[in-house]
């Protein structure tokens, strides 16, 4: 068994670093705070009225604006999906134009610089 002798930390990927004396191993642990809190901060059909959550619009299209609370590293921009189609890179503020007529899901979740996701995406119906 080993006995930890050593601690070090690299503020670049957020490891730590414990050497084992006796085993000659090191543990890496993963010290990385994803980003939390997506948030959907307006929704605004294309006449420049708002559109609340549940509710409806006769426009075409919708802008979406969106913000988090970064985590260990800087928010690098979000991730969106329409109606559980592909998740796709995107920055805020977020547009779909040439919308028909129905209902639809918008979900967004915030993405570091170092790739971690917010793990509760937000949805907007």
């Amino acid at each position: 068994m080993g006995t930890p002798t050593g601690i070090a930390y690299n503020s670049a990927n957020h490891y730590m670093y414990v050497t084992n004396e006796g085993t000659n191993t090191v543990y890496v642990i993963d010290t990385t705070v994803p980003p939390t809190g997506t948030t959907i901060t307006s929704a605004v059909d294309c006449n420049g009225n708002q559109v609340q959550n549940g509710g409806s619009t006769t426009s075409t299209s919708i802008t979406f604006t969106v913000q988090a609370t970064a985590g260990s590293n800087s928010i690098a921009g979000f991730q969106c999906s329409l109606d559980n189609g592909p998740i796709c890179n995107c920055n805020t503020p977020i547009t779909y134009n040439n919308l028909s007529t129905g209902l639809y899901t918008f979900k967004v979740q915030a993405v570091d610089n170092h790739g971690n996701v917010d793990s509760t995406p937000v949805t907007f119906s």
